[in-house]
């Protein structure tokens, strides 16, 4: 979304509305453990940036890249935890929940 700050490489998904409806669900649960999303937009995170050497080249690259529109049903997500160190990420699953 920023892309002179650019810290992570997403891809939207749609229909924005069904997912943003699940996640106001999942708001509502968690109400007692994290704030409200206040401006959730559905997507994947593909991979987060560190560093470029050349930026410009990066960003039109990524423009340039399209994205096959896939279609699937969801039958479960998890909440998952992810801890950032200065070795990486790393990511456990929390709890898993079935739709």
């Amino acid at each position: 979304p920023d892309e002179v700050l650019a810290k992570v490489l997403w891809a939207g998904l749609s229909p924005e509305k069904e997912i943003i409806m699940l996640q106001q669900k999942i708001d509502v649960l968690l109400k007692e453990f994290f704030p409200p999303e206040k401006n959730f937009k559905p997507h994947l995170t593909l991979g987060r940036i560190k560093s470029l050497k050349n930026k410009k080249n990066f960003l039109t690259l990524i423009k340039k890249t399209k994205i096959k529109n896939l279609e699937f049903e969801v039958d479960s997500f998890a909440l998952i935890k992810s801890e950032l160190s200065s070795e990486g990420a790393e990511y456990n699953v929390v709890k898993e929940f079935m739709c």
